[in-house]
């Protein structure tokens, strides 16, 4: 829950909330429950299901039940009480642990330990892949998935005591969710995953009784799924998806509305944002000739970009795989190149592997297969536009790139089910023969301007028509952080649950049963929308709506100001801890191309390149956590320097105290140069001043100092 220095803004928002819901919430008047995922310690994620279910209690009329753990495997900031208070704060009916030891399945356990005890490689996969089939169809595959995601890792090899604890911990979660909600008639659940337990098992008894299951698959903003049966769940899609997206969605797509949608993604933001950050653009994009032949590729040969996704995500949610796993697609399909001489391979790794893959996956695989003279490892921040000039055939298991690389004209093949599947612009690839058959011959491949739009469509329905905004939820800049309660709180006193979006394109999802979260506001015509009202009466609830918002504004201003200072001073000062944490043992802060450096820089940088970063104009910034005394920064450095403008003069100050000046010169290699101390300051702020920026040829910067790394010295 994050709430370490945070308890007083917890409690503040948890009696804000109780007071809030008391005045707005619905009240139970059936029976019926609706059964809320709290097996969460994301904040995020359990402030977003508790709003929906509150949202459609307000619809449904049931009870409200949240089911939770009594602890989470690699979730250290799980807290049980902090987690039931919270729910309390909802005024939600019940809180139940559903891994009670009472809910044990001994029998089914000790199976398991049996079954893949002597068992190693692809045999093991299979055997829990499968394991249980004929007591319940879905405890394989949730096992296997819950394994992987819980340790963090892309395949196995190897039985383990972890593997059977945790298999005995989720068959347990399965026993106890099953008790508890066959107890009263389920009218939905809310659940902030469903491709692993024990998430799973409470979208799967909802779907199983035939009540609703709705998934909230990404955060802020909202996106939601609905399953009904017990078919969407297993195919991690409903079965009424494709015709609902024609009608409800494309169909009311207007070429205006994509071609903004195209600028705003590719030609602004760069692409999809990979966990939570858009891709840089490249400046100037190699041509494949030269990109490929800087790779030591033949530009002749057809070429193939295997695109890995976050290896522990969940490879079985969206239906059977032609392999055991994410980590299994990656090595068979390395296993393919090199039986395929004559086709290039590159392959590029999901950003944040090393996050999502503590095994080292990718890299043990760049060490078997990167000799080959037809497979590259690219860097996994190279610019997607880059990539896209140089490959005949973009490969993914499942994910975004199967539909952004097809709008950009690339074509793309799916190497298992997805949630575009059958939507034309990707190819599906249902079996190891036919995934074998396109990776030996790629150009034939092909994607035209209907197909690349068709792309482009699904794209604008995942990224923008298919999630919603709330006023109610913190932005997610605010996890992990002081001020993410407090600015829940501040977002309680700004408005009334029926001028959410949220609210509104909810109860529009239940009212005609979409298998989906539509935005009203986004997509153009033929959505149910409010019917009109009188002048009179918009004027009226207009002035409600703003007298009571005002009222509570001006009761909180000064307690919100006085809670902002200390929630800043106390955010900066484990701001600056972190950073300097960054500094690591080496004592030196790299800045380019995916180096921890460029979070420090402020105002005056251009894009990180490789190696380094250039100023851009006549000054730059930059914010380092302050040192003790006796020790110093010192940067690495060289000036843009022409024959023609053989100086470049930089100046330093540190804290607005005193100057350095330093005259950097035509010919000269990488400088080294002490910044001023800031004296006692909690951090220092670097101001570096430029007398001579130039403008390269062809170009657009001002370029005037070139930082590669900055030191920690001892003061001399």
């Amino acid at each position: 829950m994050y709430l370490e220095h945070q308890a007083a803004a917890f409690d503040e928002f948890l009696a804000q909330n109780a007071s809030f819901w008391t005045e707005h919430g619905g009240a139970a008047v059936s029976d019926r429950c609706i059964y809320v995922d709290l097996a969460h310690d994301n904040p995020a994620y359990l402030l977003t299901n508790l709003w929906i279910a509150k949202y459609l209690q307000r619809q449904l009329g049931a009870r409200l039940v949240g089911l939770t753990v009594s602890s989470i495997k690699n979730a250290p900031y799980f807290d049980f009480v902090s987690v039931r208070r919270l729910a309390e704060s909802f005024l939600i009916d019940e809180v139940r642990t559903i891994d009670d030891e009472a809910f044990d399945d001994a029998a089914l356990s000790a199976a398991f330990a049996r079954t893949v005890e002597s068992l190693q490689g692809h045999a093991l996969r299979q055997a829990v892949l499968s394991f249980a089939a004929d007591v319940d169809p879905d405890i394989g595959w949730l096992l296997y998935d819950s394994w992987i995601r819980q340790q963090v890792i892309g395949s196995f090899d190897e039985p383990s005591d972890e593997l059977i604890e945790c298999a005995t911990r989720l068959l347990r979660a399965r026993r106890g969710t099953r008790a508890i909600m066959a107890e009263q008639a389920i009218a939905a659940s809310v659940v902030g995953h469903y491709h692993y337990s024990p998430y799973a098992w409470m979208a799967r008894e909802a779907v199983a009784s035939g009540a609703p299951a709705y998934f909230q698959s990404l955060l802020l903003p909202v996106s939601l799924r609905r399953f009904k049966n017990l078919d969407d769940f297993r195919r991690g899609r409903s079965g009424d998806f494709l015709q609902c997206y024609q009608e409800a969605v494309r169909s009311r797509m207007s070429d205006e509305q994509l071609d903004v949608f195209s600028r705003r993604m590719f030609d602004v933001q760069g692409g999809v944002r990979q966990f939570f950050r858009a891709m840089t653009q490249a400046a100037t994009v190699a041509s494949r000739e030269d990109a490929l032949r800087q790779l030591g590729l033949e530009p002749a040969n057809p070429t193939v970009c295997i695109y890995v996704p976050a290896l522990c995500g969940p490879p079985h949610c969206f239906g059977p795989l032609a392999f055991d796993d994410n980590g299994d697609w990656l090595n068979a399909s390395l296993c393919i190149a090199t039986e395929t001489p004559g086709v290039n391979f590159l392959v590029k790794a999901h950003p944040q592997d090393a996050t999502y893959d503590v095994s080292g996956l990718v890299a043990r695989c760049a060490a078997t297969f990167g000799a080959h003279a037809n497979i590259r490892f690219l860097d996994p921040d190279i610019p997607p536009n880059q990539v896209a000039a140089m490959c005949d055939l973009a490969v993914t298991v499942s994910g975004t790139p199967g539909y952004e690389l097809a709008a950009r004209g690339v074509p793309t093949m799916a190497a298992g089910p997805s949630r575009y599947s059958g939507l034309g612009f990707c190819i599906d690839a249902t079996s190891l023969d036919t995934y074998r058959a396109w990776l030996s011959n790629p150009r034939r491949a092909t994607i035209d301007e209907t197909g690349m739009r068709e792309a482009l469509a699904f794209m604008f329905f995942e990224m923008s028509a298919a999630r919603s905004q709330s006023i109610f939820l913190p932005a997610m800049r605010f996890i992990g952080t002081a001020e993410f309660w407090f600015e829940a709180t501040r977002r309680l006193r700004g408005g009334l649950p029926e001028e959410d979006p949220l609210w509104r394109n909810l109860s529009h999802m239940v009212d005609t049963d979409l298998p989906f979260l539509l935005n009203v506001d986004v997509v153009a015509d033929g959505v149910a929308r409010p019917a009109p009202r009188t002048h009179v009466e918009v004027a009226l609830a207009g002035l409600h709506a703003l007298g009571l918002r005002a009222q509570r504004r001006l009761e909180q201003a000064l307690r919100d100001a006085q809670q902002a200072m200390q929630n800043a001073d106390a955010e900066r000062e484990k701001t600056m801890a972190f950073m300097a944490a960054l500094l690591g043992p080496e004592r030196v802060l790299r800045f380019g191309t995916g180096e921890p450096g460029n979070a420090f820089l402020q105002q005056g940088w251009s894009v990180p390149e490789e190696g380094g970063i250039w100023t851009d104009g006549d000054s730059a910034a930059i914010d380092l956590p302050a040192l003790p005394p006796g020790m110093i920064y010192v940067m690495e450095c060289y000036g843009y320097t022409t024959a023609e403008a053989p100086e470049q003069r930089v100046v330093l100050q540190c804290n607005g105290g005193p100057t350095v000046a330093e005259c950097l010169k035509w010919g000269e290699g990488s400088r080294d140069i002490a910044i001023p101390s800031g004296g006692r300051a909690r951090s220092e702020q670097i101001r570096i001043l430029l007398e001579n920026p130039l403008v390269p040829e062809g170009g657009a910067r001002r370029l005037g100092l070139w930082l590669q790394a900055i030191r920690i010295h001892p003061r001399a």
